[in-house]
């Protein structure tokens, strides 16, 4: 009587395959995360249930450990243990391999603690549809105006908002204040270049959003672009932020063009980004 087929091969099972290598399948793992966690990997045989864990380094560096089963698996479900992890912050593969070779791809995509992968039916998405996490990152250090922030590896990165507060000393002198989105190699795509620059003993506050919003401060200050009390476009104002992603290494420069006093004016920043694991 021949064996009874693995679920959703019904060409296949550990008995008909008639080579050596059929014998002692292996599950590949392929995980990339940006947080702390725990992968789990359960799932049946014919004979019995199997389960495994890993723990992967926190840099969204793709690790391929490998799982060995005493047959070819009816089930596979991948998940975490760990919580709370979201969707956007750990990204796998999980792969099934003979004699050492990668003979079919079960799944990919996001898992959380809410959401495993399994196998059947399998499903396969790539690492930057649908929505990212949000992050927010910030650089509050003083005595400093020339802030850069770089894509990590093996990220996208969407910017929603950016926030920046700008404090300067008595040393005489414009300040050029510029926004530079830049590639790999430092090559500017995008930028922004405030109109009516500050200078000396100044405190000037700028807001970029998707959409310039309206926020009025006991009566002086418009975030729309201009100071009611003086007029002046610059003391406080909103901008619009270009909507197009940007992969790892590219990154974003806010900085005094002029460097006027770079190592002592004090310039603040918060930002809210968007992030997708890219392979």
């Amino acid at each position: 009587m021949a064996a009874a087929p693995v679920l959703s091969w019904p060409y296949l099972s550990t008995d008909l395959l008639q080579f050596a290598g059929a014998k002692s399948p292996r599950l590949k793992l392929g995980v990339y995360s940006a947080v702390a966690a725990t992968v789990i990997l359960r799932g049946l045989t014919r004979h019995g249930a199997f389960g495994f864990s890993f723990i992967p380094v926190t840099t969204r560096t793709l690790e391929e450990p490998t799982f060995p089963l005493p047959e070819i698996p009816l089930v596979v479900m991948l998940g975490t243990s760990t919580s709370p992890i979201r969707r956007g912050e750990l990204f796998a593969h999980l792969t099934l391999q003979l004699e050492g070779f990668d003979v079919l791809h079960l799944a990919h995509g996001y898992i959380s603690d809410s959401f495993a992968l399994s196998w059947p039916p399998g499903m396969h998405q790539d690492g930057v549809e649908g929505p990212g996490r949000l992050v927010l990152n910030a650089d509050e250090a003083l005595n400093d105006s020339d802030k850069v922030f770089t894509v990590p590896t093996n990220s996208r990165w969407r910017f929603q908002s950016l926030w920046a507060e700008l404090t300067t000393t008595a040393t005489a002198g414009t300040r050029e204040i510029e926004w530079h989105l830049r590639d790999s190699a430092a090559d500017v795509v995008a930028g922004h270049m405030l109109m009516t620059p500050p200078a000396s003993n100044t405190a000037r506050l700028w807001g970029w959003s998707p959409i310039p919003f309206r926020l009025r401060e006991t009566g002086t200050r418009d975030f729309i672009g201009a100071n009611e009390a003086t007029g002046n476009p610059s003391q406080s104002a909103s901008f619009s932020l270009p909507d197009f992603p940007l992969s790892q290494g590219f990154d974003a420069r806010l900085f005094d063009v002029a460097a006027i006093d770079a190592a002592a004016d004090d310039l603040i920043i918060q930002f809210l980004t968007e992030e997708w694991i890219e392979e």
